[in-house]
């Protein structure tokens, strides 16, 4: 059962998977745009189940293929759970979906996702007229240690950026914009020093032409945006 000393999103790399596939495959899956923030805030609620998330599991579990209704969602859940991890089965059966730990959640719905790939027709068929190229997410760069940083970026601007350690396998949140233009700048500085240290390696033939951009944008109030790209 969740506790007050739950990780938060941040400190599970399935968090970054399902922003991840959000961003590149939302759309094409037929899901409302979602907010990255907006969604953490509504797996990490242990007093309420918002409707918004119990609407998008019913429809990712109707897209495959599964039959549930409105009123009786959390036990299909539950029988899906079965499916891949019993423990988490256990955990919703005995707490319900709202005081179910954190963890539980989020594999929930990274499966559920994943399993578009698999029973969802028309998203399958809209994937094969994909290139390789498209379907293959790249990383912003890499350190001289070997990890690779992963840029995440929402409809409304909320930016994320993980480190990934290939060995431990592991993923770490090192910078985001929930907290609008002190995120950017922090971003901004993690960024800077890593160019100024010569850390990123994009290839041989191009680490001299490495440049950084930074554009903001205050449409979105003062918060703004980050953009940051190698050229």
């Amino acid at each position: 059962m969740a506790s007050d000393n739950e990780a938060s999103c941040e400190s599970d790399p399935n968090f970054a998977v399902i922003c991840a596939f959000m961003e590149k495959f939302g759309v094409t899956c037929g899901l409302a745009s979602i907010d990255f923030l907006e969604l953490q805030e509504m797996l990490e609620n242990t007093q309420e189940v918002p409707q918004e998330l119990i609407d998008l599991h019913i429809k990712l579990l109707r897209k495959s293929r599964k039959t549930v209704s409105n009123e009786r969602w959390e036990k299909a859940i539950i029988k899906f759970c079965h499916g891949f991890c019993v423990q988490d089965a256990w955990e919703i059966e005995r707490f319900g979906y709202k005081k179910a730990r954190l963890s539980s959640k989020l594999r929930v719905l990274k499966e559920l996702l994943e399993m578009q790939f698999d029973y969802n027709a028309r998203f399958k068929a809209e994937i094969n007229k994909m290139s390789a190229e498209e379907l293959r997410s790249q990383p912003l760069g890499k350190d001289k240690q070997g990890h690779a940083y992963w840029f995440q970026n929402d409809n409304n601007c909320q930016i994320r950026v993980y480190k990934e350690d290939p060995d431990e396998e592991t993923w770490i949140l090192v910078a985001n914009d929930d907290e609008g233009q002190r995120g950017s700048r922090f971003f901004d500085t993690r960024v800077e020093q890593r160019r100024l240290q010569g850390q990123f390696g994009i290839g041989h033939q191009r680490r001299r032409q490495q440049q950084f951009s930074r554009e903001t944008d205050n449409r979105h109030g003062s918060g703004g945006f980050l953009l940051v790209r190698f050229q």
